[in-house]
């Protein structure tokens, strides 16, 4: 909670419940743009090649020392997570379940 961004550059991710769980806390995410990490965070994350130091160090300094990028980050986040709720992460856990 006291972080000022949340970074997660994974290289294979289940379903990105860590960065869901760092914008229900008001976190910017800076993420992988991996795997599912796209379409789980929507507008709300900065996506980076997660090979890519440069890239990944840029996003950091940038979410670190711009209050007004962090922010609105932040801001959009919380409007992103209303896509998740617990009746929809039950059905979403059940189709992936039911695919296999």
């Amino acid at each position: 909670r006291q972080a000022q961004v949340f970074v997660f550059p994974s290289f294979y991710e289940g379903f990105g419940l860590p960065p869901l769980e760092a914008m229900q806390y008001n976190l910017p995410v800076i993420s992988s743009n991996r795997t599912c990490l796209p379409e789980i965070l929507g507008d709300a994350g900065m996506l980076v090649d997660p090979t890519d130091l440069s890239s990944l160090t840029t996003a950091m300094m940038k979410v670190a020392t711009q209050p007004t990028v962090r922010n609105q980050m932040a801001k959009i986040g919380l409007e992103e997570m209303k896509r998740y709720d617990w009746d929809t992460f039950a059905n979403i856990v059940y189709r992936i379940i039911n695919s296999v």
